[in-house]
């Protein structure tokens, strides 16, 4: 599976602008996400504010994110579903490039462990935890069922803390990927998906170069990744606030299992 990009470039014909906007329309993009191996889809146009003063030579310009074994069949189907090759009256030039990562992909993040402890905190703070307060008004299936489907529309970097996929920790936690996919199983690390077909896995449940005990019990209670780790990262009130993921790094196994037994 190939991690990729496909940009489109086109210009307008003088006085075409709505057909070409009709024509790259949401609509139309959504309609491109059908294809086999597009996981994303956005359309830009050029800014007036440029880093130089000459001229450009592409107006607007469409990004694919792509996940592919063979990315012609991906550059094949958007052609067939956009049309490209019938919309000669609204482009004056399309040019469709390929673009293959050349490094691993770079994020400004803090340390593992402040990251994961500043990520629960603003989690709690967005969506506070049980109590005997709010307990009258919701219960505790709810608020599961409430807060998967609210996971489930977030991307990972926005709610997990830092999180890598297998080269990054082969390369940086000597993990090879042979044991990482025997730990996932074996349901011994949380594995979060991201795109199709694609995994990446939260840092702070390593502790050199090994997952925390307990792991395997808190996703046997939550019976999903996400509101494992969503639990794990959290300030939990059967743990007088503490964040349980913190507890698991300082073998503190019986105490975070009893208050999963309770919260998940």
């Amino acid at each position: 599976m190939q991690d990729c990009k496909l940009i489109v470039l086109n210009n307008v014909v003088t006085g075409c602008e709505d057909e070409c906007n009709d024509w790259c329309s949401d609509a139309r993009l959504d309609d491109a996400l059908q294809v086999p191996g597009i996981v994303s889809a956005q359309r830009l146009r050029c800014a007036e504010l440029q880093g130089d003063l000459g001229s450009h030579r592409w107006s607007y310009m469409v990004i694919f994110e792509c996940q592919a074994e063979d990315i012609r069949q991906v550059i094949d189907g958007l052609k067939a579903r956009s049309g490209a090759e019938g919309n000669s009256a609204a482009h004056e030039a399309l040019h469709i490039s390929y673009f293959e990562p050349s490094t691993d992909l770079k994020r400004k993040t803090a340390l593992v462990h402040g990251s994961a402890v500043r990520g629960a905190q603003l989690s709690a703070e967005k969506d506070p935890p049980l109590t005997p307060v709010n307990a009258a008004r919701s219960s505790e299936a709810d608020l599961t069922q409430q807060r998967r489907g609210d996971l489930g529309s977030m991307r990972v970097e926005d709610w997990a803390g830092p999180v890598a996929g297998p080269t990054y920790l082969e390369a940086n936690l000597q993990i090879p990927r042979s044991t990482l996919h025997r730990w996932q199983r074996r349901n011994q690390v949380i594995a979060l998906r991201k795109g199709l077909g694609r995994h990446v896995f939260p840092l702070a449940q390593f502790v050199d170069g090994r997952p925390v005990p307990g792991i395997s019990d808190v996703l046997a209670l939550a019976k999903h990744p996400r509101l494992a780790w969503s639990w794990l990262i959290r300030p939990s009130p059967h743990l007088d606030g503490r964040i349980p993921v913190e507890l698991l790094r300082e073998d503190m196994v019986a105490e975070v299992l009893q208050a999963a037994r309770l919260s998940c």
